[in-house]
Order: C-alpha cells, then sequence, then structure tokens
C-alpha cells in the first residue's frame, strides 16, 4: 500500500486522515454529532477543538448584543463533551460570558437549515434565474446575522448555487456570472483552510475557475 502526502509535512508532525471527506462540509458542532453517532467517539483534532475553526468561524452566530460586532464562537468543556457559547469579543468588550444566550442563539440555526433543505427539495422544478434567485436571497438573507459569513449552511448553500449555475455558464447573466464567479473563489479558500494541500473539492473548484476564463476568453 502507497499512502502519498496531499501537503508538506513538517518534522515531527503528527499525520492525520479525515474520516469523511463529506463531514468537513459542516460545522464543528454538528460535525462532531456526526462522528459521534456514526464512529462511536469525540473528535479531538485540531480543528474540533478550535472554537474558530481555524479562522473560518464556520459555527458562529452573531453576538445578539446589538452593539457587539463579534461571533458566539463554540468552546469546548473540559470534559470535551460540552460546548460553551462564548463571543468571539470576549474580555470586557462584550457581556456575554455564558453559554445561555449562546444556547439560545444557536437553536435558532434549525430553523435556518431546514429552510435551507425546503429550497433545495424545489430546485429542479424551478427554471435557472428562479433557482439562483432563491439560493442567492437566502445567503443574503442570513448572511452576517444571525449567521457569520463563512457559516457551513450558507457554504451549503453557496455549494448549490455553484452546481446550479456551473452546468449552464452559457445561460447565466452578467449578475449570475458575477456571483458564481464569487461564490466559487470563496468556496476554493475556505477548502484551502480546512483541507489544504491536494484535494478533489479544490480540483473541482479550479476546474470551474478554468473553464469559466476559457468561456469568457
Amino acid at each position: 500500500m502507497r499512502i502519498r502526502a496531499s501537503r508538506t509535512i513538517e518534522k515531527d508532525e503528527v499525520l492525520t486522515l479525515s474520516y469523511n471527506s463529506n463531514w468537513g462540509s459542516y460545522g464543528t458542532v454538528k460535525r462532531r454529532e456526526i462522528i459521534l453517532d456514526t464512529g462511536g467517539f469525540l473528535c479531538k483534532c485540531t480543528r474540533c477543538v478550535d472554537p474558530t475553526e481555524l479562522g473560518t468561524f464556520m459555527s458562529s452566530l452573531k453576538c445578539s448584543i446589538a452593539s457587539c460586532a463579534g461571533y458566539l464562537v463554540p468552546a469546548l468543556q473540559t470534559n470535551g463533551e460540552e460546548w460553551r457559547w462564548e463571543c468571539s469579543f470576549g474580555g470586557s468588550s462584550c457581556p456575554i460570558a455564558n453559554f445561555g444566550a449562546g444556547i439560545n442563539s444557536a437553536i435558532k440555526t434549525k430553523p435556518i437549515e431546514q429552510e435551507l433543505n425546503g429550497i433545495l427539495s424545489t430546485l429542479n422544478f424551478l427554471s435557472l434565474t428562479t433557482a439562483g434567485d432563491f439560493v442567492m436571497k437566502f445567503i443574503s438573507a442570513y448572511s452576517g446575522t444571525p449567521l457569520h459569513p463563512n457559516h457551513w449552511i450558507l457554504q451549503h448553500a453557496s455549494q448549490t448555487l455553484v452546481h446550479v449555475f456551473g452546468s449552464q455558464i452559457k445561460k447565466l447573466t452578467p449578475a449570475q456570472l458575477d456571483n458564481f464567479v464569487n461564490q466559487c473563489r470563496h468556496l476554493l479558500k475556505m477548502t484551502k483552510i480546512l483541507n489544504p494541500g491536494i484535494s478533489l473539492q479544490s480540483g473541482k473548484f479550479l476546474l470551474i475557475l478554468l473553464s469559466l476564463k476559457l468561456f469568457l476568453i
């Protein structure tokens, strides 16, 4: 058996392997639940124990204090099993330092996730323009408040938009084409952080962007 590294490995660095590449598209809270349900253990990898998820804030929610510009991040308790939601500003910058306020905000993501699933279930019955508009309106409605712009729910919406537009590039309006390119670049940037090095997902977005350049020439 031959194993090939997807990126440069530093001396004495511990080798790691993703349990399932599809799980990486979820935020830490949901991803650890999936791993626990399917694998029977609580993951404590570098990303899982980092409240900001390597600086991506994929699980983060807008702080419930109106005057605060921070985002709530899920920090693991010392037992490694429970979550304590804290404002990313922390300290005296924000009065939220207890998990109660964070948990109340976290619960609000479930209806948003269900709304996205509802939109996805209808896309096959809609025209290209209508489908794209639905997804873009969803992203615009929740990006920044209450979800961090990088939140995994919005990333799933962006991936859907790329999928919808990617198969019919020639039919896109200039505005749709701009949105398509921006979403591809953003998803590629996120992929390079969460799955650095050579990966199928990075290759997919690079291929799409290359195809767009050839199409626009």
